[in-house]
């Protein structure tokens, strides 16, 4: 009788950087495991583990995000982006095939690629995907990605912009309130965290946001929902009557996160009074005071 030998657990170990993993809308998280980018359903009944590596990049993967298209909780993953010490950003898709191609690589950085940032919003309902990516070379550079066909996607370089001797540490990309107006966030070296408006295409510097006092590790966008019940009331933690009138959260909001090495964590409420370049306000929430993380 010949035995036979079945595959039941595939796994492969996590480079160990910051922003390395993301997790899709369809339950798939990727990361990097050193120069490819891994997936896998944490979730899966099977429980089978690493069901695919995408093979591309020349050196450790740094960072990966999903990009998503579509209107609030119809959201859905339609391509992946990984950046790499090879000084390169790849976006991968499915084919026709439901195959794994690597179809587009972003390539003028004259370092490595550290940090991503991709449109996290209440809609994306765009034709044209928004992709910033953050280099040692102190650059961030604004990409816009269009579906070519079912294997290629059409990159271009729309601007760069110039941190001087700051390293950009973090992003991230929204719309302002109410608005298809991109937002761009930044955290690097200097502690700060520095806030763009897109107007002509191109990115302002708008607002710096100050209070940490160690590197900004990580950054994320947010639209504040209210939960309306059946019986018409709506869910807010908010409406608490002990929080200051100026910081309860209303409706639509746009809330940013920031994470940093002094090991906590800060929430700002982002608004904007239709003007760009020197427009945005922020309040910083609960009380102005930063949580610890855990």
């Amino acid at each position: 009788m010949v035995p036979k030998v079945s595959n039941e657990f595939t796994s492969i170990g996590c480079n160990r950087v910051p922003q390395v993993a993301a997790w899709g809308k369809d339950g798939m998280v990727a990361f990097g495991a050193y120069n490819y980018v891994a997936l896998y359903y944490p979730e899966d009944p099977e429980c089978r583990g690493i069901i695919s590596t995408l093979t591309g990049h020349k050196d450790r993967v740094n960072c990966v995000e999903f990009i998503y298209r579509g209107n609030e909780l119809n959201q859905r993953n339609v391509a992946i982006i990984s950046g790499s010490v090879d000084r390169t950003a790849r976006i991968w898709k499915l084919n026709k095939d439901q195959e794994w191609i690597n179809s587009a690589i972003l390539e003028s950085h004259g370092g490595s690629v550290n940090t991503l940032g991709v449109t996290r919003a209440k809609s994306i309902s765009v034709d044209k995907d928004l992709i910033v990516t953050g280099s040692a070379d102190g650059a961030i550079k604004v990409w816009e990605r269009s579906i070519y066909d079912d294997v290629h996607d059409s990159v271009k370089c729309l601007q760069t912009i110039n941190l001087e001797k700051k390293h950009p540490m973090a992003l991230a990309l929204s719309y302002l309130p109410e608005s298809e107006i991109p937002i761009l966030a930044c955290g690097s070296t200097d502690k700060r965290i520095l806030l763009y408006v897109q107007k002509d295409g191109l990115f302002i510097p708008s607002l710096t946001l100050q209070g940490h006092e160690n590197w900004i590790r990580s950054l994320s966008f947010a639209t504040y929902t209210e939960l309306p019940l059946s019986n018409n009331t709506i869910v807010s933690s908010a409406s608490d009557s002990t929080i200051q009138e100026q910081y309860k959260l209303k409706d639509g909001d746009l809330l940013l996160a920031s994470a940093s090495q002094d090991k906590y964590v800060r929430l700002w409420r982002v608004s904007y009074n239709g003007e760009v370049g020197g427009s945005l306000d922020s309040e910083e929430i609960t009380n102005g005071k930063s949580k610890e993380k855990k």
